[in-house]
């Protein structure tokens, strides 16, 4: 099947948008377009309360875990009240950092150009000590907010089950086209911003 010059160019022209909305998606968009942010704070009550919730969900899967790895930094908290709830003590730390880097975008008009990406991650396990393709362990993380710091590591833990205290739609959607069910106790809006009780210290 052959493709015509105007196809090609409908083709680059779709790119091109995409491109440009990637880019008000990364950056930002006058003030005027966003849509208005809503913070919802968390006492340290509440953010434990929420934490021995997602543990008793977690039981109720009926799984057994004897590993538990925390996403850092948002992780540490949530893993060590879960593990102690569970028992388990085998716990370790996983840093997923992004890494900015240059992409190249084709154009039609000019030459390809180049924009900085900030959705690349890289992952570090701190202790690395864990066979982490076993199904016994626990992905934990304070917040699942667009889904991208699982993504980074469940092609790494790809058995895991992995959970957060908080989760906002595009991350629930994320985990699901990735196949990986997400366990979470509390449902926030997406434009809305956690506030942890760690940041009020």
């Amino acid at each position: 099947m052959s493709v015509t010059r105007e196809q090609v160019r409908n083709m680059i022209e779709r790119v091109e948008k995409l491109a440009e909305d990637l880019l008000c998606e990364t950056f930002g968009e006058e003030e005027s377009q966003k849509e208005p942010v809503t913070e919802l704070v968390t006492s340290w009550g509440t953010y434990i309360d929420r934490v021995n919730q997602l543990a008793d969900r977690i039981i109720s899967t009926g799984k057994t875990f004897t590993k538990i790895l925390a996403v850092g930094r948002g992780g540490y908290i949530p893993a060590q009240i879960i593990a102690y709830q569970l028992g388990i003590k085998g716990l370790d730390a996983v840093l997923c950092v992004r890494k900015p880097v240059m992409i190249a975008i084709p154009t039609f008009n000019e030459p390809t150009r180049e924009v900085e990406d900030t959705g690349v991650f890289t992952v570090r396990v701190e202790n690395g000590s864990f066979n982490y393709h076993l199904e016994d362990l626990l992905v934990v993380d304070s917040i699942c907010d667009t889904g991208s710091t699982f993504k980074a590591l469940v092609g790494d833990f790809s058995r895991a089950t992995y959970c957060s205290v908080y989760a906002k739609p595009r991350g629930i959607a994320s985990m699901k086209l990735m196949q990986s069910p997400l366990l979470h106790v509390v449902n926030v809006p997406d434009a809305w911003w956690v506030k942890f009780p760690w940041e009020m210290v």
